[in-house]
């Protein structure tokens, strides 16, 4: 959330800032006969120009509420653009995905060429000296489970509960779509470890198990 009086200015400044950074080192490239941006004095002449005038900055409120824009965002700030088990088939030429259409509420498939994936992904890797996810202010390691409770007790705001902890099995399945325990023949029994067999050479040591099933030996 942004004080809405005060975005013009702030991203004017930004911008102007940004642009004498490129025109520095030679980064910037103007057109050849625009006399606004042509030689050194033009270009500080027009900079100087643009600081002078208000700004007009538009933003609105969502469609949805604080609430989607939050859910949309946290979609990217832990995890990558897109996961393995989304991708349905690569070929020499095309790449087919599937998504969830949220208007309709169903999974589809979307097929695109290996250029075109490419640069859709490349829209979510972040420039240089840009960070996902900020770790100062309230939100520091060192210090946000105090802060965001002191700010929760300030607003009112009731805590979020505790989400339990996935196993090992149930992380896979939700990473990855698929159950790592699962048999690869049938596709409906779970598959235990029985015994691992040691290395030729050294004495093994047995350890002590759970599972009737599991025998599992290491090396010294």
């Amino acid at each position: 959330m942004f004080n809405g009086q005060a975005l013009p200015s702030k991203f004017k400044q930004k911008l102007l800032s940004l642009l004498i950074v490129l025109y520095k080192q030679g980064q910037l490239k103007t057109p050849p006969k625009d006399t606004f941006w042509n030689s050194k004095s033009s270009f500080y002449r027009t900079k100087s120009m643009l600081y002078d005038i208000d700004w007009v900055v538009y933003a609105k409120e969502s469609f949805g509420g604080p609430q989607q824009v939050i859910e949309y965002l946290g979609r990217y700030t832990h995890k990558i653009a897109i996961s393995n088990y989304r991708i349905l088939k690569v070929t020499s030429t095309h790449v087919y995905f599937k998504y969830l259409d949220r208007k309709a509420e169903k999974t589809r498939v979307e097929k695109v060429t290996g250029e075109r994936f490419i640069q859709r992904f490349m829209q979510h890797v972040l420039p240089k000296r840009f960070m996902k996810i900020r770790h100062y202010g309230f939100l520091s390691s060192r210090s946000k489970s105090a802060d965001l409770e002191q700010i929760r007790r300030i607003l009112n705001a009731t805590s979020p509960e505790l989400t339990r902890k996935l196993n090992t099995r149930e992380l896979m399945i939700k990473i990855n779509g698929k159950d790592p325990y699962l048999c690869p023949r049938c596709k409906k029994d779970s598959m235990v470890v029985v015994e691992i067999t040691p290395g030729a050479r050294g004495s093994p040591k047995a350890l002590i198990t759970s599972g009737k099933a599991l025998k599992l030996w290491i090396n010294d």
